[in-house]
């Protein structure tokens, strides 16, 4: 019993480093300024543009399940959605092009997830439970809260060989009123 509540405590002191990590890299590929342009000859005038997020550099770290999920919505950030698609193990739509399409109005996601994630083991592998928000930015400028879980799966077959984690399934609906209250975090993985 010491050594699972060892691995326990070692697992939520990595979780919540990789959190911090997950929000600064949040906050550098998918919060910075946002740009609109309008016509300058009204003072009415719509947008002319759409909108505009910079992003920044690539992240892809499969070492640990938050850090997996860091670099899934980063690759979305920055549009990279095969590098997005291949990180599940049984992707969620049934062609690329579908899951692309899921894609085609979003600008920007910020991620935040709700250390500690939940472990449990099974035949050859490991999963872990994530308490998930999304903040999404559409191209409009309109913003879409999510809130779910994602279970990652990590393969335990052979030692020598690590493919580190995948996104296994996922949980994900709207956020009750589009709601950013963290305390939704809460529930998130209850039924998983």
């Amino acid at each position: 019993m010491n050594l699972e509540h060892s691995f326990r405590r070692r697992a939520a002191a990595v979780l919540w480093a990789v959190l911090l990590l997950t929000l600064i890299v949040g906050c550098i590929t998918s919060t910075p300024a946002v740009e609109e342009s309008v016509a300058p000859s009204s003072p009415t005038a719509s947008p002319t543009t759409p909108l505009v997020v910079p992003v920044g550099n690539s992240y892809d770290d499969r070492s640990d399940p938050v850090g997996l999920l860091a670099s899934y919505y980063n690759a979305i950030n920055r549009q990279e959605y095969r590098r997005a698609w291949e990180y599940w193990d049984n992707p969620p739509v049934s062609s690329y092009d579908d899951f692309v399409h899921g894609y085609a109005e979003t600008a920007s996601v910020f991620l935040v997830v709700s250390p500690p994630t939940f472990f449990e083991g099974a035949a050859g592998s490991a999963y872990t439970s994530i308490p998930t928000m999304l903040i999404a930015t559409h191209l409009d400028g309109s913003r879409h809260v999510f809130v779910g879980c994602y279970v990652t799966r990590r393969a335990n077959i052979a030692p020598d060989i690590d493919e580190g984690w995948s996104l296994y399934s996922a949980t994900i609906a709207a956020s009750p009123g589009n709601s950013t209250d963290a305390a939704l975090l809460a529930q998130a993985c209850a039924a998983q």
